[in-house]
């Protein structure tokens, strides 16, 4: 999650060179984001890695 704040320095080359508005691409990838740590969680949680 920590590649989409906007303190990173790629993030602004890659929204400028695509030529789209940073809460646009924020808004996007945050979905995959927090979809795939959440899938994450629950493998993690199935294998023993993690305890509720």
């Amino acid at each position: 999650m920590h590649l989409l704040s906007p303190l990173q320095s790629s993030i602004y080359v890659l929204v400028g060179l695509l030529g789209i508005d940073i809460g646009d691409h924020i808004r996007f990838v945050a979905k995959y984001a927090l979809g795939t740590a959440l899938v994450m969680k629950i493998v993690s949680i199935l294998f023993g890695i993690l305890s509720i």
